[in-house]
This record gives C-alpha cells, structure tokens and sequence, in this order.
C-alpha cells in the first residue's frame, strides 16, 4: 500500500483523518513506514516513488538534528536499520530531517515537539523479517525490488543486526513513549 492509494483503500483516508485529529489535539504521533509517508502527506509532504527500493539491512545517518533529538538520539548508535518499502516522503515544511540514508535519503523526521515519521523499521524481531521473507503476498514486491542483497543476505545479515538495532529500539521507543507521559513508578518497600 501507498498514500496513492487512497482512492482505491479508504482505510488510508480514515487513518489520515486519525492522524489529522492527533496532530490538531496535540498529541504524539509516530508513523512508521506507510504511517511516515501518511504523516507526511497530511502534513503537505509530496510522497512517490523512491526510484530505487530499499528491501533488507541498509545504512542510515542522523543528522545533527537527529543526534540531538529527545527521541531518535540513540539512533546514531547505529549504521544500518531494517527496511522495507519503494516509496519516499519529503519533509514537510517546518519539519526537521533527523535521520538520512544513501539509496532513500528522508528517512527520519520530526514535526514540532511530537511528531515523528520514521521510514525504517526499528520494530522488527527476527520472526517478522523471516515471516515477511517467506510471505507469499510479498514475493511479487520483493522480486520487483531493484538490484540489493537477495533474501539469504538479509537473514544473514539479520543475525548479526538484529540484536543492536533491539537495543536502540527499545530506548527509542521508550523516549516516545515519554512524549505520552512518563508512568507512574512502584516503590517496592520490603515488609516490616
């Protein structure tokens, strides 16, 4: 699916109407992937087609924005992320590039204080990389992706990857999570 879709999946169009209503209440939204380039669009982001796609373990930059930010820092940590699409968004006006990449350049940004579009997938374990490898539905898109490594390569290399990008993943979503509200902590105290 992709934002020009929206004709044919009108669930696209709820999800857009969703996310207009979070952003005009002021609350945190986090679009990842097809949510980047949602949010992207109803922020008046032009979204199309990368020219190239971005299928397996590929290099990623923080900009000086991103290793600042109070929510995407840990990602400098990194050099390459989980990806999975063929489309790109453009930062939206008075939106911050946090994050770059060398075959999909946008592939982080921060909307104001809340707002964030990440066009990787820090959420993958490895049963979703192989499950997604292995899908029947996504062999077509996986087999018209442009010249990158083949499915044995992004296993491989999901082996070595996988577990830095968890780490960071978990700090990073935790930071976002902050954005909602930080909970409330128990104080364990013993028994008297």
């Amino acid at each position: 699916m992709n934002v020009e879709d929206r004709h044919q999946l009108g669930h696209l169009n709820a999800e857009m109407k969703v996310i207009e209503q979070t952003l005009a209440a002021g609350k945190p939204v986090l679009g990842i992937c097809l949510g980047a380039q949602l949010l992207a669009h109803v922020l008046g982001g032009e979204v199309r087609h990368n020219g190239a796609s971005e299928i397996g373990w590929y290099d990623i930059a923080t900009t000086a924005a991103g290793q600042s930010d109070p929510v995407l820092a840990p990602l400098a940590q990194l050099e390459k992320v989980f990806q999975w699409h063929s489309y790109t968004f453009e930062v939206p006006g008075g939106a911050e590039l946090l994050a770059t990449g060398e075959v999909c350049r946008n592939q982080a940004f921060r909307y104001g204080d809340n707002a964030y579009g990440f066009q990787f997938h820090l959420e993958m374990s490895e049963a979703l990389v192989h499950r997604w490898l292995d899908l029947p539905s996504y062999q077509s898109v996986f087999s018209q992706a442009d010249a990158g490594p083949d499915k044995e390569q992004i296993r491989a290399h999901t082996t070595s990857l996988l577990t830095p990008m968890q780490d960071v993943a978990r700090q990073v979503f935790n930071n976002f999570l902050d954005l909602i509200g930080r909970p409330a902590r128990h104080v364990h105290h013993p028994s008297r």
